[in-house]
């Protein structure tokens, strides 16, 4: 979630509140090129859907109501070179590829 205050042009306070809410849904395939004690090399392939809502407010008293617009579009990933080193649940990992969440993708995993 997202959210700003904007001030239209020769205004010194803000007079407009925006507020951008995004969900995904991503369901993910998991390739493994290479696993040998902490490391693991694998790759994936994900397809889904970005639903997002974008909100905007009026701050000002007296001023209209704001307006709320949602929108749903399609969702990828493809990483095909990645590494995570950690036991099996635990570790830390990054993800080389293309697609909705970026380019490079680093982070902590959890596996129940």
């Amino acid at each position: 979630m997202t959210s700003s205050k904007l001030a239209l042009a020769g205004e010194k306070s803000p007079s407009l509140k925006e507020k951008d809410l995004r969900f995904l849904i991503l369901p993910t395939a998991e390739f493994v090129y290479f696993k040998r004690r902490l490391v693991e090399l694998y790759g994936s392939a994900a397809a889904g859907v970005n639903m997002s809502r974008h909100t905007e407010t009026a701050l000002a008293k007296g001023a209209t109501a704001g307006k709320s617009s949602f929108s749903t579009e399609f969702a990828y990933q493809v990483n095909p070179i990645a590494l995570r080193v950690g036991n099996n649940r635990v570790g830390g990992f990054v993800e080389a590829g293309l697609g909705t969440k970026g380019f490079v993708t680093a982070g902590v995993s959890f596996k129940f």
